[in-house]
């Protein structure tokens, strides 16, 4: 064996066979430390006998990686290393198609499997996924892609992609792919929706500036500025405040009170925002921006007129309609001898929203993380002899693991219960169920759903 005290710090072939077969670990590690050779590193790390060795080769590798072009090592990166930054960084620099779908079917890492496939657009590619991957969700995802791309490959026409776009109002995969076909035409497109298709959902940069850019539709600017990718959100909001006139649409305004470096622009248009009507905008939504502005705004004058505005606005309250199968979750209350039934929710206080703790307070309560929801009606509730304001969401998609939230468990007594049940739709006329015309409102939104 070679005594490490004579080893020239250069000797690399050297180094590198005491770092795979010497016996003694501290001198197999300190090998593997002078070692600054990529391919002789990547060696050790595949092919030492030692599991400390091979970690210790790894990790030199992943510090480097910015560093790696040579796409094999890069391949072992992304295949071996235990840190996540470093796998997605190898796999950005590796371009050649067998070595990604290679990546995909024997990958031990979901994140880089799932990455692999993102970018995948041959078919044949996918479907050799599909039948030589061992993980069932590797599979499942790639077949679901490939159909998508199949249902899309010979569709050329706007106004077809965009029909296909609303199949699935919830899948972001088929979303994406459109917003890339899109985006493979777009000097051809015609329609404010086409273009905020591509500049919402399209992978392509480039190709989403040029689409906000065509953008003349105030809405269509407005919920990219609500909510798109940080380049495109922030040229929206741009564009918005720019073209700022006599606007009178509710978040245009949110958005020059927030951002605009007009003074006055920031004091009108907050002035505006307060004025707004109910039936514009509704008291915990205006609540949600006011909030917002307090938060962020960095002019004190328009700080203390949003905070002013703020303590007069009500409290309300939120109610989630949740089905699953035939069933609706409800919350069974057994209150001083009386037994009642209301829909999951929770009282917001005057320092908190609704809009953006929904999911968080749902959570809370009932263990259910909701994903998905939107507003279907507004009503008025009684509670003490005071009346409120409800809102009523209906949720498309959770996640369940249904557990009472640790407030209602606490409060529960001999004379007052709170029970989480599921219950048929076909046993709600039998129920004492609150608020008041709240039955008629859930077969309703059933009936469209079925």
């Amino acid at each position: 064996m070679v005594a490490i005290n004579i080893l020239n710090d250069n000797d690399k072939k050297t180094l590198t066979e005491l770092a795979k077969n010497c016996q003694i670990a501290e001198k197999r590690l300190e090998a593997v430390e002078k070692l600054t050779d990529l391919d002789a590193l990547t060696s050790i790390a595949c092919h030492s006998k030692y599991k400390d060795t091979k970690i210790k080769a790894m990790n030199i590798l992943t510090s480097r990686v910015n560093e790696i072009t040579t796409p094999s090592i890069l391949m072992h990166v992304a295949l071996y290393s235990r840190n996540k930054k470093a796998r997605k960084v190898a796999l950005k620099k590796i371009t050649n198609p067998k070595t990604l779908e290679l990546l995909a079917i024997y990958s031990k890492y979901k994140d880089v499997r799932l990455n692999v496939i993102n970018n995948i657009t041959d078919l044949w590619t996918l479907a050799k996924i599909v039948m030589y991957s061992k993980y069932e969700n590797t599979k499942k995802v790639a077949l679901h892609k490939l159909e998508i791309l199949e249902k899309i490959q010979n569709i050329n026409d706007e106004q077809k992609l965009l029909g296909c776009w609303w199949d699935d109002d919830n899948d972001d995969v088929l979303h994406e792919e459109i917003g890339n076909k899109l985006a493979s035409i777009l000097s051809e497109l015609k329609t404010q929706d086409a273009l905020w298709t591509v500049a919402q959902c399209a992978k392509d940069e480039k190709s989403r500036k040029i689409a906000v850019n065509k953008i003349t539709d105030q809405e269509s600017l407005s919920m990219l500025a609500r909510d798109s990718k940080p380049d495109i959100k922030k040229i929206a909001i741009n564009m918005l405040i720019s073209n700022f006139q006599e606007s009178t649409d509710y978040f245009i305004l949110y958005l020059l009170a927030k951002h605009s470096k007009d003074k006055m622009v920031r004091r009108v248009a907050l002035e505006k925002l307060i004025n707004q009507p109910v039936s514009l905008i509704d008291t915990d939504h205006k609540k949600s921006l006011l909030s917002e502005i307090i938060r962020v705004s960095k002019d004190k004058n328009i700080k203390m007129i949003a905070k002013n505005e703020f303590k007069k606005l009500k409290c309300s309250g939120c109610r989630v309609i949740i089905f699953k199968d035939n069933k609706i979750l409800l919350l069974r209350r057994k209150k001083y001898g009386e037994e009642y039934y209301v829909l999951p929710g929770s009282t917001t206080k005057q320092d908190k929203n609704i809009w953006y703790g929904l999911a968080q307070k749902i959570r809370k309560e009932t263990g259910i993380q909701i994903n998905n929801f939107y507003l279907i009606k507004k009503l008025e509730e009684v509670i003490n002899d005071k009346k409120r304001q409800v809102y009523i969401f209906l949720v498309r998609s959770y996640s369940e693991d249904l557990e009472l939230g640790s407030l209602e468990k606490n409060l529960q007594r001999k004379d007052n219960k709170y029970l989480l049940e599921w219950h048929p739709l076909d046993s709600l006329d039998k129920l004492l169920l609150y608020p008041e015309g709240i039955k008629e409102i859930i077969a309703n939104v059933y009936n469209k759903l079925k």
